[in-house]
């Protein structure tokens, strides 16, 4: 093993790295034994790396936000780290205009010569070749520090081990702590820098000069999309207090502008993908090739049917899809065997037995020491990427055990959760396992079956009313039908209010002033929401049922709604409008529906989700991708919203319904998100709902306009909630409790009465029958209840709403 690092100040014409005579040794490195070299210019002085300072020129594309994280109020000294892409090329020249002194290092970390042969390629030649020429611009030389062995010990080592477990390592973050800034920062400790920068898209906000033991921030990035605080969200406070990110003011699209302006030689070349030292060498040949292969078998999680073989289960980690090779598709890892070298795959990866909310993480490393908060309060990642979840832990030993409002698919033990209050990034783990809430399964099973009962019985007698009077009164009054069916639907409906009221004791806090809720229940409204959570349509009938119009409440769904038993059916004889998701069609269905709300006999409320979808962190990204292609502003916590379904709303029922109430509704901090499951399991929770009341006449003429009007509302939702969510601060209304009415509660008390007498009477019939046949009908109402029960909760989950696409195209604004 080489036993030491080498610096090699490149010659400026060749890209070629050689071994230099004249060498000038550093002390031995207190971390290791490993030792530093690197060439100096003859001087009288002692020895030391002299750094290189240039006269500079402001250039008039520059902007102070352009250097605002490059601190350029005071001269420094800095050691670069310079990869030959285009994010620390710019990086560099940021640090450059801002007038510091600067030295370039560019890392090699590939594997030693002998390598090469194998992979028939040297992915980091072009890399120099690249950084050699961003140094000839401003006539700076580069220097090439070895660390291949240090990063094969500390790195790849490390990564083939915890494949070898079963395990998926993440070596961004490994190599930005042990290599770049570990290793590396060891190596120059002697050598008189300030800092150290890099092209990483982050914040780092350092404490004043006289404030030594105040310690530095991590914070995010100004481009959400690009920030990679996840990848270093594993370092010391020591690591943090000597980093700097000219990057993380800026974002970028900026940063590619700013290539352009500065002619770099790589302001063309594509961002790197993938495992940093793989290049462009498959994964699967990289595993193979250093933990070999050994043939097991592929079998259906929820079956145990063989489907396959295999080649090795390291070679496949949890969410999986890709490389499986199997029929009948798409097939998912969900599970792995590492004793039997059995890997488990599903179709139906997303079904409730395979999410996860729970999992335990260890190796915990706190940027300042220790949370700085309430740890009932934070907000985490489990993998790269804009999306959070909201989350809190509690400590059993060394070990914290997660808990998420969310549920999160894909979670592999091996990655790293990074957990943040606001803005900041406090530290980050490793995931050791992941459960499912298994203790809600008990509670929530006592009151399933009976629940599910009486609402499957009463459900199909409701049902079976308004079919009658659909046939007979409807086709000489609908005026007559409306209010009878209003009256009869209430029945099904507010058993699902006692639900939330009186079994779950779900509070909502409401936000609005005065005259806003003077008004509920006295006039037509379109009430547009954001679509955050498993049950805010709940919420809305909440709603509505206070103000008087449970039963006239109406909504602008999916098509495949109409089609759920019992509450669908009921829906659709309540003349909800049920979309295809396809512009042509749904145009003249929007048009149709809204014409026949004109002569409404009572007042009525009409829900529309103008974000088309509920909102997960999959469709988040998805959005905020869209945004960055678009330049429109990146959403944080609303999606994009499809502006054409609200704009022939407001087109065509403007002249009747004279006002909008804008909803905003999200779960309060510190509290467990709500799901029907949870809710059958009598956990409570506590949502904040901000009502604002828009008149109908203030709304533009214009079609742009409405669309306009759209848009900038959910930029103020997204803001609103990321004040929310950052500051604990939701509204500037007054705040509303509202109380249970004991009308559910009553309807409840009725139905179980009305059918514990159907069922004695029809106990005393069957008695005459058969036992076996009464065991029989008795076991297919259960099943039937069963199930009517489980494919309402199904379809309430977000996980199961339409999935995300990306790029997300035009599907955004085309619906």
């Amino acid at each position: 093993m080489r036993q030491n690092y080498r610096i090699d100040q490149t010659p400026m014409l060749s890209a070629v790295v050689k071994p230099l005579p004249s060498l000038f040794r550093l002390p031995p490195l207190s971390s290791s034994s490993l030792s530093l070299y690197f060439r100096v210019s003859p001087s009288p002085q002692s020895p030391r790396l002299l750094f290189s300072r240039r006269s500079y020129s402001r250039h008039a594309f520059l902007g102070d936000h352009h250097l605002s994280c490059s601190m350029p109020n005071k001269p420094l000294r800095v050691a670069v780290l310079l990869s030959g892409g285009v994010d620390s090329s710019v990086a560099l020249r940021l640090l450059h205009a801002a007038g510091h002194s600067f030295t370039p290092f560019y890392l090699k970390i590939w594997f030693q010569e002998g390598f090469e042969n194998f992979w028939n390629q040297c992915p980091w030649e072009d890399d120099l070749k690249y950084a050699k020429h961003v140094c000839e611009q401003v006539d700076v030389p580069l220097e090439v520090v070895h660390l291949t062995d240090e990063y094969w010990e500390r790195v790849v080592s490390y990564i083939i081990e915890e494949y070898r477990c079963g395990r998926t390592p993440n070596p961004d973050v490994l190599c930005n702590t042990r290599i770049k800034f570990g290793a590396f920062m060891d190596a120059i400790s002697g050598m008189e820098y300030d800092y150290i920068a890099s092209g990483h898209y982050a914040k780092v906000v350092h404490p004043p000069a006289d404030q030594t033991d105040s310690s530095s921030v991590l914070e995010l990035s100004q481009d959400m999309v690009k920030d990679q605080t996840y990848f270093l969200s594993h370092l010391s406070q020591t690591q943090l207090k000597r980093l700097l990110f000219p990057l993380g003011c800026v974002k970028k699209e900026e940063v590619r502008k700013l290539a352009t302006e500065f002619d770099l030689p790589n302001k063309d070349r594509k961002d790197s993908q993938g495992i940093c030292f793989l290049g462009k060498i498959k994964f699967s040949d990289f595993v193979g090739r250093h933990i070999g292969e050994m043939e097991g078998i592929i079998l259906e999680a929820e079956t145990g049917d063989f489907l396959g073989n295999h080649r090795g289960f390291w070679f496949y980690t949890i969410g999986q899809r890709q490389g499986l090779r199997l029929p009948g598709g798409p097939w998912y890892v969900v599970e792995k065997d590492t004793k039997n070298n059995v890997v488990f795959v599903s179709r139906n990866y997303y079904s409730m037995d395979k999410r996860r909310r729970v999992f335990r993480v260890g190796s915990l490393r706190w940027l300042s020491g220790k949370p700085s908060g309430n740890v009932n309060q934070l907000r985490c990642k489990v993998r790269h990427g804009p999306g959070f979840y909201s989350c809190s832990f509690e400590m059993e030993g060394d070990v914290a055990v997660v808990h998420l409002d969310e549920d999160a698919q894909g979670l592999a033990a091996g990655q790293f959760a990074a957990f943040y209050e606001g803005t900041t990034c406090i530290g980050s783990g490793v995931i050791l396992e992941s459960w499912d809430d298994q203790y809600m399964a008990i509670p929530a099973a006592l009151v399933f079956v009976p629940v599910g009962v009486l609402f499957l019985v009463s459900g199909l007698i409701v049902n079976l009313i308004q079919l009658v009077f659909f046939i007979i009164v409807r086709p000489f009054s609908k005026s007559l039908y409306r209010r009878i069916n209003k009256n009869v639907v209430e029945l099904l409906w507010l058993q699902l209010i006692w639900l939330i009221d009186w079994w779950a004791c779900i509070k909502v806090n409401i936000y609005a002033d005065a005259e806003t809720l003077q008004l509920l229940g006295k006039e037509h409204a379109l009430v547009l929401s954001n679509h955050r959570s498993d049950i805010d349509w709940l919420i809305g009938w909440v709603m509505a049922q206070r103000a008087g119009c449970l039963g006239s409440s109406l909504a602008i769904m999916k098509k495949e709604a109409k089609y759920l038993p019992i509450i669908g059916w009921s829906m659709w004889f309540s003349d909800y409008i049920f979309l295809e998701r396809s512009w042509d069609k749904d145009e003249k269905t929007l048009t149709a529906g809204f014409k026949r709300f004109e002569d409404f006999p009572m007042t009525f409320w009409l829900a529309l989700f103008v974000e088309g979808t509920r909102f997960t962190q999959e469709k988040l990204e998805a959005a905020q991708e869209y945004a960055s292609i678009r330049s429109l502003p990146s959403p944080r916590n609303v999606l994009i919203p499809r502006t054409k379904g609200f704009v022939s709303a407001v087109s065509h029922i403007r002249s009747f319904v004279p006002a909008v109430y804008d909803c905003t509704l999200t779960v309060r901090n510190n509290q467990p998100k709500p799901t029907l499951l949870r809710m059958f399991s009598g956990q409570s929770s506590e949502l904040n709902l901000q009502l604002r009341r828009h008149k109908m006449s203030d709304l533009p003429e214009t079609d742009d306009g409405i669309a306009q009007w759209c848009q900038d509302l959910f930029i103020t939702k997204d803001a609103q909630l990321e004040t929310y969510f950052t500051k604990d601060v939701f509204s500037d209304l007054d705040v509303h409790q509202i109380n249970r009415p004991i009308k559910p509660l009553i309807v409840v008390i009725v139905w179980v009465c009305l059918l514990m007498y159907g069922g004695f009477k029809l106990l005393q019939w069957l008695s005459m029958v058969a036992s076996w046949e009464i065991i029989c009908l008795f076991v297919v109402i259960l099943v039937i209840a069963t199930i009517t029960m489980q494919v309402l909760i199904q379809s309430s989950e977000s996980h199961r709403s339409t999935p995300a696409k990306r790029p997300l195209q035009e599907q955004l604004i085309s619906a």
